[in-house]
């Protein structure tokens, strides 16, 4: 069994985003690596459901691998999980996860056999969306990480993430009974937009 981190360099897209080449190092690196390091030690509960421990199986080598990739959404009522790969899905997990659905998704206290479905670019982009418009250190690391210009209009923006990223629902494949206080922990879908379009990400229309 082997842990993996959730990244890999990236290149120049097409949607003129600019990508990481390398990987992070220094203490950006560590913080990276400090939640693969509490799941290796069976302490990633600690983390609450920010990340989730994805066991998938190499589409080449056969062998079982288990990555840890932060959560753009948990949903405590149907303990829905959604992830999202960068590069364009181009990472060793979401590779593998096309050629097998994933085996297993620990998160929090839960661990469940996934019912697995890969997202549209629209669920993504929407996803991807409401998780930085709710996340403000996420909003303004997004320039850092991957060089998304967040003062770009709207549209590019979209663009850019719909090429960028690559999202999947993990569902438990039988029901897990509600913890108590899931309607204080409630955080549903992507709230549903209207009122005309928006010329900037999380700005009113």
């Amino acid at each position: 069994m082997r842990w993996r981190l959730s990244g890999v360099p990236g290149r120049q897209s097409r949607a003129g985003l600019g990508i990481a080449r390398k990987r992070p190092s220094g203490p950006a690196a560590w913080l990276l690596r400090l939640p693969l390091v509490l799941y290796e030690h069976d302490l990633g509960w600690l983390l609450g459901h920010r990340f989730v421990e994805v066991t998938h199986r190499g589409r080449r080598s056969g062998q079982l691998h288990r990555s840890v990739v932060e959560v753009a959404r948990f949903d405590p009522r149907t303990h829905e999980v959604i992830v999202v790969s960068a590069w364009q899905g181009r990472t060793d997990w979401y590779r593998n996860i096309q050629a097998q659905a994933a085996l297993q998704i620990r998160t929090g206290h839960l661990r469940f056999t996934p019912a697995q479905r890969l997202l549209s670019p629209e669920e993504t982009w929407r996803e991807m969306e409401s998780y930085v418009c709710r996340n403000p250190l996420a909003l303004r690391l997004m320039p850092w990480l991957f060089a998304i210009d967040m003062r770009a209009p709207n549209d590019t923006v979209r663009a850019a993430a719909m090429d960028f990223f690559k999202g999947v629902s993990f569902r438990p494949r039988e029901a897990i009974p509600l913890s108590r206080g899931t309607d204080r922990r409630e955080r549903g879908s992507p709230a549903t937009r209207s009122g005309g379009a928006r010329t900037t990400l999380c700005a009113p229309p």
